[in-house]
């Protein structure tokens, strides 16, 4: 016996890491990212994003105030 399917339902959660933290300038239709070099303990040199000073208080203070 076969059961026939009549309808179906997909129900899912998607995370996505955005640039909006870090934003440091535009130009036309394109957003520049603040990156800064890091030493790495194996003595490589590597670009990764970075957030300013001014987002980490307002994330801190956002914290701090549901404490």
């Amino acid at each position: 016996m076969t059961t026939q399917v009549y309808s179906l339902s997909i129900c899912g959660r998607v995370t996505l890491d955005m640039h909006s933290l870090n934003n440091e300038g535009g130009e036309g239709n394109q957003i520049q990212t603040r990156m800064v070099n890091i030493v790495a303990a194996n003595g490589e040199l590597y670009s990764v994003n970075a957030i300013s000073g001014d987002m980490f208080k307002h994330i801190q203070a956002e914290h701090l105030y549901h404490i």
